[in-house]
Formats: structure tokens, C-alpha cells, sequence
């Protein structure tokens, strides 16, 4: 599984997360707390053949959601509101899933 820091002012270039199966849908998970540029995030996705699997506000919900499934890609916003900001929520997954 991959870990992308999401940025408030976001340009997705997914040229380097290729590989695999060149028919099979990458599954992406976003965690993003503000929903409007989640929502964009996830528009895009499915534009250019990405299987968004949720879409999250809180770092909580995303890792509760990990414990039983399992994407390619985690994109991460590193200040979220809530408990846990990006990169402690990133570490945590780092740890318990790679």
C-alpha cells in the first residue's frame, strides 16, 4: 500500500503508481477533511480509471475502515481536523499495514 500527503492545493500526477494488472482498477482511499476538494479528488479519480474506495474526513474513521480492507493507495491531507493529524495517522498505518 502506498501513502500520498495530500496538500491543500492539489495537482494528482499518478505516472509512477503503475503496475499490476493493466486492466484492474487501483483502489484508492482519501482522507481529506475539507469535502468539497475531497469530492474533486474522487471525481478525478474516476475519470482516469481509479476505484475510490471512501472517502474520509476524520484519520480515525480511515483506520478503523484499514483494519478490513486493504487499497493501493492512501491519500493522506496532513492536517486534518480531529484527534490524529495526517502524518500520525500515516505512521500508524505505516506500521500496522506495510
Amino acid at each position: 500500500m502506498e501513502l500520498v500527503y495530500v496538500t491543500s492545493k492539489l495537482k494528482i500526477i499518478f505516472e509512477s503508481f503503475e503496475g499490476g494488472v493493466q486492466n484492474e482498477k487501483k483502489k484508492i482511499l482519501t482522507v481529506e477533511d475539507e469535502a468539497i476538494v475531497a469530492k474533486d479528488i474522487s471525481v478525478c479519480l474516476g475519470k482516469i480509471a481509479y476505484e475510490v474506495l471512501d472517502i474520509f474526513l476524520r484519520a480515525e474513521k480511515a483506520l478503523d475502515f484499514l483494519e478490513n480492507n486493504k487499497p493501493d493507495l492512501v491519500l493522506m491531507d496532513i492536517m486534518l481536523a480531529g484527534n490524529l493529524s495526517g502524518i500520525e495517522a500515516s505512521a500508524q498505518i505505516k506500521e500496522k499495514h506495510d
